[in-house]
C-alpha cells in the first residue's frame, strides 16, 4: 500500500474515532433528543456512513478537481475552505434525512463534527 492510501486510512480512522462521540454529545447533550427518538445505533450508523461516504470524496475527488487549479497556484486554504464546506453540507444533508433534524441543527452539528476533526488533524500533523 501507498504512503497515501496509509495516510487516508489514518485519516478516516481519526475522521470517525472524533466526529462519531461529537455528533453523540450533540444529539444527547446539546439537543437534548432521547434514544427514542434518535436510536443509539441509527446515530452510530449514520455518523459512520457521513464519515466514510465524504473522506474518499475529499481525499479523491476533491483533491484530484481542484489540484491543479488551487493548488498549483498557492490556494491550499482556499481549496481546505472549499473542500470542508463541501463536506459540511453533504454529511449536513446526511443527518437531516437520516436523524430527523431540523436543518439549523443537521448543518450546526455537521459543521461542529468537522470543525473537531479538522482542528484536531491539524493537532495530530503537526505532532507526528
Amino acid at each position: 500500500m501507498s504512503a497515501y492510501g496509509i495516510q487516508f486510512l489514518f485519516a478516516l480512522f481519526m475522521t470517525v474515532l472524533i466526529e462519531v462521540p461529537v455528533l453523540f454529545l450533540f444529539i444527547r447533550k446539546l439537543f437534548d433528543l432521547p434514544e427514542k427518538k434518535v436510536p443509539l445505533k441509527r446515530l452510530v450508523f449514520f455518523g459512520f456512513l457521513a464519515s466514510f461516504a465524504t473522506i474518499p470524496y475529499l481525499w479523491f475527488v476533491l483533491k484530484d478537481l481542484f489540484s491543479y487549479s488551487l493548488l498549483t497556484y498557492g490556494g491550499r486554504w482556499i481549496f481546505v475552505i472549499l473542500a470542508e464546506a463541501s463536506i459540511t453540507l453533504f454529511e449536513a444533508t446526511i443527518y437531516y434525512f437520516s436523524l430527523n433534524l431540523s436543518l439549523k441543527r443537521a448543518f450546526a452539528v455537521s459543521f461542529a463534527c468537522n470543525a473537531a476533526s479538522f482542528l484536531i488533524g491539524l493537532i495530530v500533523n503537526a505532532l507526528i
